[in-house]
């Protein structure tokens, strides 16, 4: 007998295990998020809800070079003493901005966003681990399906297997009768032939009786004194 595996307990297990990896993604994804997050030494960010203008020189007279918009990360590059600090943007682009609208810390606008991305990825990692599981599951139920058709046809096979040992029983019977048969037709032929030789014997003895009862009162016939 084959033994019988739970559909089920394999299904806990996967969703089980879909889980763990879930969790574990998360785990490992969370430190590389803040890491992303912690302020830089030579970094600075333009402070929430604050369009600044990137100007060409230390003073409000100098020529705009572009305005740049809240949680926009910039490089560093010199700090005077008027309140102004030179930067340079993600383009290589180099200006002067008040320092008043640079701060250290990361913009809530920009840690939202950050995590919302990695909240995304961790969504979309999910996603595939639950397609996998979906996968593995219908795995398990195509299983679970061919081990019934092993059954059925284990079964089928047993009662072939029966089948044909009853057939080969009955074979061997019906060879033994038709032994049994011609056996019978033997002696009865050989009973036969008994009986023929049997039959013309007894008649010839009976016709030679006759023959010789014949010739006696034949003889008498010719000869009535002969036994005086």
């Amino acid at each position: 007998m084959m033994p019988y595996f739970s559909c089920t307990r394999p299904v806990r297990f996967l969703k089980s295990l879909a889980l763990l990896a879930a969790m574990g993604v998360f785990i490992i994804t969370l430190p590389e998020a803040a890491h992303a997050l912690e302020p830089d030494s030579d970094a600075a960010y333009v402070a929430d809800s604050v369009d600044v203008s990137m100007r060409s020189g230390p003073e409000i007279n100098f020529r705009i070079i572009r305005i740049l918009k809240s949680g926009v990360k910039l490089r560093v590059l010199e700090r005077n003493g008027n309140g102004w600090t030179r930067v340079r943007d993600d383009n290589n682009k180099e200006g002067w901005i008040l320092s008043r609208y640079l701060t250290d810390v990361v913009p809530a606008s920009l840690r939202v966003a950050e995590l919302q991305q990695a909240l995304d990825t961790l969504r979309v990692e999910r996603d595939v681990l639950e397609k996998k599981f979906n996968e593995v599951k219908q795995s398990n139920q195509s299983l679970s399906q061919d081990r019934v058709e092993l059954e059925r046809l284990r079964s089928l096979m047993q009662n072939t297997i029966k089948v044909d040992n009853e057939n080969k029983s009955f074979k061997i019977k019906l060879d033994q009768m038709n032994t049994e048969l011609t056996r019978a037709l033997d002696e009865k032929r050989l009973l036969e032939r008994q009986s023929d030789t049997s039959f013309f014997v007894s008649g010839a003895t009976v016709l030679g009786l006759g023959m010789l009862a014949g010739f006696v009162l034949a003889k008498k016939r010719r000869n009535p004194y002969s036994s005086l």
